[in-house]
């Protein structure tokens, strides 16, 4: 999803509605391209592209859990608290077109 990445350091960050996020430590203003599967490519902020990625994985890893409710339960309970998070931010419909 991200040609340019190569790696780096994630932090981890607990949301108040009990989800939680990765994002790539980059300077503050750094971007990079994102390529979605839906077709999707443009340049994001890092934080916004982090917010994708996390995003897409949490969708990825509950169509792998769905042989154990329990722990697809909480997989898509992690993917809806951050997609709600998602939505408050100042580029969410970029967001959207991107996981969509």
């Amino acid at each position: 999803m991200t040609p340019e990445y190569t790696g780096g350091y994630w932090s981890f960050h607990h949301l108040s509605n009990k989800g939680c996020l990765s994002v790539l430590e980059r300077d503050e203003g750094s971007t990079l391209l994102l390529v979605s599967p839906n077709g999707f490519n443009a340049r994001m902020g890092v934080f916004s592209a982090s917010i994708v990625v996390n995003l897409m994985v949490l969708s990825d890893l509950s169509f792998a859990t769905h042989q154990n409710p329990r722990l697809c339960a909480q997989v898509s309970h992690l993917f809806h608290a951050l997609r709600d998070y998602a939505l408050e931010q100042p580029n969410a419909s970029e967001t959207l077109a991107a996981i969509d």
